[in-house]
């Protein structure tokens, strides 16, 4: 006996289960993104990258090997700025600053090098004769010859280090793969400088695609379920 207009609700279904049905939609959805993205990053993952800036120096890999997930593919060192640690005495360090210049002679030429201190220790060791000393750390320009078999001294103002000491690079690191395929492309052979970040090698595999493909056909199909069960509640 009730008056009503055109377009008045006249009674409601429960839709408690249509909304559940949504709620359970949307996680199928989120996962098959998080699904979708891990088989993106699998397949950027295929392009090696250095982990420095530097030249790479050893390269173990050719076009057509398999490379395993985790496996060192070759060696990125930067040359371009060599490390000498060398003790002085300890009382004589603590007048010694981070950034303070230094002079540095190579032992095989005599070449003298203008450095930089940019690490002081805080720890004093004892060298032989009861010495107390402190190790300081200079970065000197590499002018093309030096090497981790290059030993030099060092002197700040005029005060004169202790004992010579073999030169470091500044960086030495592993290339690593992140992924598993075959060399598909060499982007940076030995001898090349790279960016940090910089492909050296290009991997291909098959499988890695596919997963793409399928987790993006899985994505589209969970959003099209989500979809359609929200057009579904409309109904209610």
């Amino acid at each position: 006996g009730s008056n009503v207009k055109a377009g008045d609700v006249l009674y409601q279904i429960d839709s408690s289960d249509a909304q559940d049905s949504i709620k359970s939609a949307q996680i199928n959805v989120e996962k098959a993104e998080l699904s979708y993205q891990n088989a993106q990053k699998a397949l950027t993952n295929l392009t090696v990258v250095s982990p420095a800036a530097g030249t790479v120096t050893t390269l173990n890999v050719k076009v057509g090997d398999n490379v395993q997930n985790g496996s060192a593919i070759g060696v990125v060192r930067n040359s371009g700025t060599m490390s000498l640690k060398v003790p002085f005495n300890s009382a004589d360090v603590n007048s010694f600053y981070i950034g303070e210049s230094a002079r540095v002679t190579l032992e095989s030429t005599f070449e003298t090098l203008s450095g930089t201190i940019t690490k002081i220790s805080s720890t004093e060791q004892v060298l032989t004769g009861n010495m107390l000393v402190k190790y300081v750390t200079i970065d000197v320009t590499n002018p093309g010859g030096i090497t981790d078999s290059t030993y030099g001294t060092a002197t700040v103002g005029d005060i004169a280090c202790n004992g010579s000491a073999a030169f470091t690079y500044k960086s030495s690191e592993n290339i690593t793969a992140k992924a598993s395929g075959t060399v598909k492309t060499i982007v940076a052979d030995e001898g090349d400088r790279v960016a940090a970040g910089g492909a050296v090698i290009v991997l291909s595999n098959d499988d890695a695609q596919e997963a793409v493909t399928n987790a993006k056909l899985n994505l589209e199909e969970a959003r099209n379920n989500l979809q359609s069960r929200q057009d579904a509640l409309e109904d209610y």
